[in-house]
């Protein structure tokens, strides 16, 4: 199994992309603000914890950074979960994430 499976947060996994690009992604916040066509504060916030990204800007964030299939459905799945408001929908989609990667 990748080590990318094993991260259980997607912006922990946002942050390993970025240590992989040069100067370890400087800017490329921006970059990625201005791809999801949203302002950077947004961006900000949603990697300081205080927001989350939406189904829609999560797909696109994952095209962005060049995942495969699979890694973007783990990817969406990882915000889901983020995003879950009661316990069921979490377990289910703890069920859903258990069931991506295998």
């Amino acid at each position: 199994m990748s080590a990318f499976f094993e991260i259980h947060d997607y912006r922990t996994l946002i942050k390993n992309y970025l240590e992989t690009l040069p100067n370890k992604g400087r800017g490329e916040l921006a970059k990625i603000a201005r791809h999801l066509e949203v302002n950077s504060t947004l961006v900000s916030q949603v990697m300081s914890g205080s927001r989350d990204f939406s189904h829609e800007q999560a797909l696109e964030l994952s095209q962005y950074m060049g995942l495969s299939e699979l890694e973007s459905e783990y990817f969406i799945l990882l915000v889901q979960l983020e995003k879950a408001g009661t316990q069921n929908l979490k377990t289910y989609i703890r069920k859903q994430i258990g069931r991506a990667h295998v």
